[in-house]
């Protein structure tokens, strides 16, 4: 039977990708902090985790504003922060819970190192370091294991029981600390060589310990407060709370005299300047939370509560704040990359959403533009000069690729009514074009001085105008309702209808060159010319509904995607389109951007959404001509650690074989010269674990492919 071929197809090989790639919402992160340290009487560090990978945030103002730190996925690939040990305000590390990950930063979160522990690590586990050198890690399965070379390796110590849960733990220095297991207090004075315990006797279990020193400590069991003042020889009851009271579950001290105790409730916080003989109470601006953690320096104090609330003290714990570090924004009107690495967003919330580190983080940057309702934001083709117009009135402009924006004191409005601008197109800070209506009336626009002064063209036509591009500097296009199509080619002096095929509503313009772009909108519709408008045609989407956006990552790969998150893609400059399902899609979004890396960013319901487009690749760059139909291959085992074995439905006389990686970087290339085969096998033993796809090439070129893991 003849196989029918096709320029590639994206249908036929989705299996071989399928979850590889998918949807991945970044705003809002539902981050849950796990841990605390308050590191100077200004500095403090959060751990946690977004439910997606391990989170940390920082604060430089005792508490006001925080930022996330950037941590790459080279670094910690995946697992929740749970625990974090801060030597000063710039040397600290960090511990990652499922993939066992120790990560160390000697610049304040800048830059990151990581290892990977040979160890089992549990959610319950805590890493303190008490010289930069000496750390250890204690598992809630109530193992230790130490450090002497700054976490480059670790070894287990003795524990003073087997099969224990440990619950808390407490490092005074490299020799002496105390654990509890099954609610039993343990101490060692010689890292664990030999142990004293129980050293305490509670008709509870004990929960929690706190130490100043070797000689003067706490330790909380249920209702009860303990004290000794000699390492845990002797013990009093300091504080009963059988008959009433908050229950501590944590506390933090200045000095040995003055320190808080945080209770299971925010309400209250007990301080004491007397060493706990006598408290006041304080309370915060919200109460009933639960408290997880806390810690104090100087007049800064800082506590973990419920619902991932940071509750901060600037003033030695006179007055608390609940904070929420993750900006709430309003609705979410537009997203752009002017660089390589930084991205803004806008919408109807004070400020500028910002990235500077390719999406890994983002902050709230209220400076700028510290207005709401900001409708729309566009840049000249090179991104270097840009606008975001706020409500149909006034607007900002940057000529500094988005780092900072000021108002534009001539900015006179083009267009009459709330909302009624549709578009604009930047030539530079001067030549502007913009499309929209003007009492009720559709209008094209342009300013030679920066939006002081406009010409306007009214169309013969009531049809509303959505979309203006221009592929050079005299010819531009101008899209709306009905099918309608305008175009210039005198830089603006006068605009001509262009006859379409459809009637259907249209909402973006794309253009490769001046030659090549296209038009597309309501009902699944894709104009293409080829010849400068002088005809279009309609190409045959894959899509269904609204198409949204398109966008070519060179000259002959496209994307273009729908309202509900479905894009097609394209390999031959628009002149086919194939359907690329995304896991993860069927939601709804309104504005979406693609990087030259592939990486892709996304709005809708108030909600930031990314998406990496490099696992597809391969199907579109490397294996043009894939069959559609093709033959049934088998590999096994998949997945793969040393060999692969590979069987044909039937023998097939086969060029090469090659071997992608999710990138489409070619890794291996086996040639068969023609052999007529039905089976092979081949070593992968030294590949690097991960995602690959394996192209097989007949004599006839044509070309099949299977998707494998190499674990």
């Amino acid at each position: 039977m003849r196989i029918k071929q096709a320029f590639f197809a994206i249908t036929f090989l989705i299996s071989a990708i399928d979850s590889i790639s998918q949807f991945k919402e970044i705003y809002p992160t539902r981050d849950r902090f796990l841990d605390v340290q308050v590191v100077s009487p200004s500095q403090a560090y959060v751990v946690g985790t977004d439910y997606t990978r391990g989170s940390i945030y920082k604060t430089t103002n005792a508490g006001v504003k925080w930022t996330r730190v950037s941590v790459p996925d080279s670094i910690n690939p995946s697992g929740s922060f749970i625990s974090s040990s801060f030597i000063n305000p710039d040397t600290g590390f960090v511990l990652s819970w499922e993939q066992a990950r120790i990560l160390r930063t000697t610049n304040g979160g800048g830059s990151w190192t990581s290892q990977l522990l040979d160890l089992s690590v549990d959610k319950g586990a805590q890493i303190k370091f008490v010289n930069p050198t000496t750390g250890f890690v204690r598992t809630e399965k109530g193992k230790i294991f130490k450090t002497t070379d700054g976490g480059n390796t670790w070894s287990p110590i003795p524990i003073p029981v087997q099969n224990a849960q440990g619950s808390s733990g407490f490092f005074i220095n490299d020799q002496v600390f105390f654990v509890v297991y099954d609610g039993v207090l343990y101490k060692t004075m010689n890292s664990g060589a030999t142990w004293l315990g129980p050293i305490l006797f509670s008709r509870f279990n004990v929960s929690y310990t706190y130490f100043h020193n070797v000689d003067t400590g706490y330790a909380v069991a249920s209702t009860e407060v303990w004290k000794t003042y000699n390492g845990g020889n002797s013990w009093f009851v300091l504080y009963d709370m059988w008959h009433g009271g908050p229950y501590p579950i944590c506390m933090s001290f200045y000095d040995v005299q003055r320190g808080f105790w945080f209770s299971t409730f925010l309400e209250p916080i007990l301080y004491t300047t007397n060493a706990s003989l006598a408290f006041t109470q304080r309370f915060t601006s919200h109460h009933g939370f639960v408290w997880y953690n806390a810690d104090v320096k100087g007049s800064f104090g800082c506590g973990i509560a419920q619902n991932s609330s940071l509750v901060t003290s600037s003033d030695s714990g006179q007055t608390w704040t609940i904070r929420n570090i993750i900006p709430q924004l309003g609705e979410l009107r537009d997203i752009a990359f002017p660089t390589d690495t930084s991205g803004l967003v806008i919408g109807d919330f004070w400020g500028v959403f910002r990235t500077k580190d390719k999406a890994q983080t983002w902050y709230m940057e209220e400076e700028s533009i510290n207005i709401d309702n900001k409708y729309m934001m566009e840049f000249t083709p090179a991104k270097d000069t840009g606008l975001i117009e706020i409500g149909g009135s006034d607007t900002y402009i940057t000529t500094n690729k988005g780092d900072s924006f000021i108002v534009n004191p001539n900015w006179q409005r083009p267009f009459a009514g709330h909302f009624s601008t549709r578009d604009y197109f930047l030539f530079n800070s001067k030549e502007i074009f913009g499309v929209g209506l003007r009492i009720d009336t559709p209008v094209i626009v342009h300013s030679t001085n920066g939006g002081m002064s406009w010409q306007r063209f009214y169309p013969p036509s009531t049809s509303q105008l959505n979309a203006i591009n221009f592929p050079s500097w005299n010819v531009g296009y101008a899209c709306g309702n009905d099918g309608k199509i305008w175009k210039t080619s005198n830089h603006g002096s006068s605009w001509t209808q262009q006859s379409t095929p459809v009637t259907n509503q249209l909402n973006g313009l794309y253009f490769l060159d001046s030659l090549t772009g296209f038009a597309f909108g309501e009902v699944n519709t894709v104009l293409r010319t080829t010849n400068g408008g002088i005809t279009w045609t309609q190409s045959q989407s894959p899509l269904v509904g609204s198409i949204r956006t398109m966008h070519f990552i060179n000259e002959s790969i496209g994307f273009c995607f729908n309202h509900s998150g479905s894009f097609a893609v394209t390999a031959n400059r628009g002149a086919s389109w194939a359907s690329l399902n995304i896991p993860g899609g069927n939601m709804s979004l309104d504005k979406i951007v693609i990087r030259a890396d592939t990486s892709a960013f996304a709005l809708g319901d108030k909600r930031i959404y990314a998406l990496d487009l490099k696992p597809f690749m391969p199907l579109i760059t490397s294996v043009p001509s894939i069959s559609q139909q093709g033959i049934d291959i088998k590999i096994f085992p998949n997945p793969a650690a040393e060999w692969l074995f590979v069987k044909l439905e039937k023998p097939l006389r086969i060029n090469r074989v090659s071997i992608y990686d999710m990138t489409g970087r070619l890794i291996r290339n086996y040639l068969f010269n023609g052999t007529s085969v039905s089976s092979f096998q081949k070593n992968i033993v030294d590949l690097s674990k991960g995602v690959y796809l394996l192209i097989i090439t007949d004599r006839n070129n044509k070309r099949y492919a299977k998707r494998f893991v190499k674990k």
